[in-house]
């Protein structure tokens, strides 16, 4: 999400600036530390960047066979890309950066040191800018100085920390046991037993990344529970994702034809891709009547539906997503499947 923002500060500052990439793949991308060396392999050869952008273009199908598809796509020796893999080269290289990275606190990803000011989060230009400007003028006063420009990184960075300093400690937040009021519409979409002892709310939209990955643990909740739990979907587009509130509108207009679950899933599959045009082809992909649907989407028929499910959220302080109420009790954020087990399992005593 961050590098349209990048090109950005490109464009705009020229031979000012110098971007330097540094691998950080975090323990829970199982796939991330195989596409860094990747891209060091291909680096190799002199096609980093190539390589970058084809592996952010293709985040969902980053597995070995993809990464040797991309190499070939992009004009790498084949044969000199698959024995740096096989031989795990550039493991040393990223475990370094990984380093670098845990030294100054740099615990998510994208974390941005500029001119060794660390700046955190996908954020935008304008919060880059502020930063680059001031470190310009700095920069600018030194040369003035005679400093010479090759010697301004390290000047400008000569009494900066040798590491992060630790982090606070933190006390755990207390457990939030309120049971906020259910509710539920006719005319929801839901999944699993309509008179279900226990039902989940979830609180969701189609442009959050978070929200797709807590789809595999709904189907294993599901999966597990049987007609013992019952999933209801509420849309909560959040106003930094331009493309959401039209796409929870489509599904409900494929819901009006019976396919809500249809479209659902194709538009957590194309999160990228949530334009009105591509919102048509959707529709015609899984076969709605397009007359209609085109109809519902320009009348803005269920935008009601979609600002109730927002008021609600807001009423019971659910200010992210995704987000659950379970039986009435909250649960934040793309939880492991134990984080709901417990709560359902909880849920299930108090029903007996």
């Amino acid at each position: 999400r961050v590098l349209p923002t990048l090109k950005q500060i490109l464009d705009t500052y020229g031979d000012k600036v110098k971007v330097v990439f540094k691998h950080n793949p975090l323990p829970f991308h199982a796939d991330a530390p195989l596409a860094s060396e990747a891209a060091l392999a291909a680096g190799a050869q002199g096609k980093f960047w190539e390589m970058h952008d084809t592996l952010f273009a293709n985040q969902k199908a980053l597995k070995r066979e993809n990464i040797d598809q991309y190499a070939a796509q992009i004009g790498l020796d084949l044969a000199q890309f698959k024995a740096d893999l096989d031989s795990g080269k550039f493991k040393a290289d990223i475990q370094a950066d990984q380093a670098v990275a845990a030294q100054f606190g740099a615990r998510g990803t994208p974390n941005f040191f500029i001119n060794g000011r660390q700046l955190t989060g996908a954020r935008p230009f304008e919060q880059f800018k502020a930063v680059i400007d001031e470190e310009i003028v700095k920069a600018e006063n030194l040369l003035k100085t005679g400093v010479a420009r090759a010697d301004l990184y390290a000047q400008l960075t000569k009494n900066g920390l040798t590491k992060a300093a630790a982090p606070a400690p933190q006390q755990a937040p207390a457990e939030d046991n309120t049971v906020y009021p259910t509710k539920v519409n006719a005319n929801d979409a839901f999944k699993g037993n309509a008179n279900a002892a226990i039902t989940i709310l979830e609180f969701s939209e189609f442009q959050c990344p978070f929200c797709s990955r807590v789809n595999p643990t709904i189907k294993q909740i599901l999966d597990t529970y049987g007609d013992k739990v019952k999933v209801v979907f509420k849309h909560n587009p959040l106003p930094f994702h331009a493309d959401a509130p039209l796409a929870s509108e489509a599904a409900l207009a494929a819901g009006a034809q019976g396919k809500f679950w249809e479209m659902h899933d194709v538009l957590f599959a194309n999160q990228r891709a949530l334009k009105r045009e591509n919102l048509d082809q959707y529709a015609a992909q899984i076969g709605l009547n397009m007359d209609q649907f085109k109809a519902d989407l320009d009348g803005n028929k269920f935008k009601a539906q979609v600002d109730a499910d927002m008021a609600y959220a807001k009423e019971v302080g659910i200010q992210g997503t995704p987000s659950f109420l379970i039986n009435g009790k909250k649960l934040v954020g793309a939880q492991p499947f134990e984080g709901f087990k417990a709560k359902i399992d909880d849920a299930l005593k108090n029903v007996k």
